[in-house]
């Protein structure tokens, strides 16, 4: 098991801040339910890395979470050396937290930043066995057909099942933003439009959403957090399959 605490204000610097190993903190609200979910992926993470875990109740050490700009719950922050060197907002499925703590074992120095899996990475860990556990295939880097540009487009992931394409998804390191959704969304949208298939997913780490294609246009037709795909996926498969003509 890792060195566990609960830090607060006059325990924070003392414990976590000057530890000789590496600390995950998170930051969180007092019942958060995705807190909760993470708490034994955390545990079994940061025994991983030989490092500290420590949970901070947020409203209760109010100019420790200023200091730092934490807003949300959770918050991840991984320290080195008294420095935050990565931060994650919300929740993350196992495969991607240790993703995180792999990347907070590498930091060196101090460079606070939002953490962002590579497209691949993110794909192999967590996107692909989701995939896979609901018993789709799937075709990666799939040159997309009937594209206006010589050089052709390419598909992150194309879904299959026995009988043909199913739907399509772009994986994005990070969506931080109804813009960058949306942008997301418009490049899946033309290669969805060019494959003629009825629907397509923007895959990140914050999540999955679901969109269905509207003659010309396209309309979110579903959004699932990954903490309601570790507790039932089946909901993303019925979403593609509800959408098949």
């Amino acid at each position: 098991m890792p060195n566990m605490l609960t830090a607060d204000e006059t325990t924070f610097r003392s414990r976590v801040l000057r530890a000789p190993l590496p600390a995950l903190v998170c930051f969180s609200a007092p019942g958060c339910p995705a807190t909760q979910a993470m708490r034994p992926a955390l545990e079994r993470q940061a025994a991983r890395m030989g490092g500290l875990l420590a949970v901070v109740d947020a409203p209760d050490a109010q100019s420790i979470a200023e200091q730092y700009g934490v807003a949300s719950s959770p918050t991840l922050l991984a320290f080195r050396h008294g420095a935050e060197v990565l931060r994650s907002v919300g929740f993350l499925p196992e495969p991607l937290l240790a993703l995180l703590c792999d990347a907070a074992a590498r930091a060196h120095g101090e460079y606070s930043r939002i953490w962002m899996p590579l497209e691949e990475a993110f794909e192999d860990v967590a996107l692909l066995p989701l995939l896979g556990a609901l018993g789709l295939g799937y075709t990666r880097q799939q040159r997309c057909v009937n594209w206006p540009s010589a050089r052709g487009g390419r598909i992150d992931v194309l879904i299959h099942d026995e009988r043909g394409a199913v739907s399509l998804v772009e994986s994005k390191r990070i969506i931080r933003s109804p813009a960058e959704l949306a942008k997301a969304a418009q490049q899946a949208h033309s290669y969805a439009r060019a494959m003629g298939l009825p629907s397509f997913v923007v895959a990140a780490p914050g999540g999955l959403w679901v969109y269905a294609l509207r003659g010309q246009s396209a309309a979110l037709y579903r959004s699932l957090s990954w903490i309601e795909l570790e507790a039932d996926a089946q909901p993303l498969r019925e979403a593609l399959f509800a959408l098949q003509p």
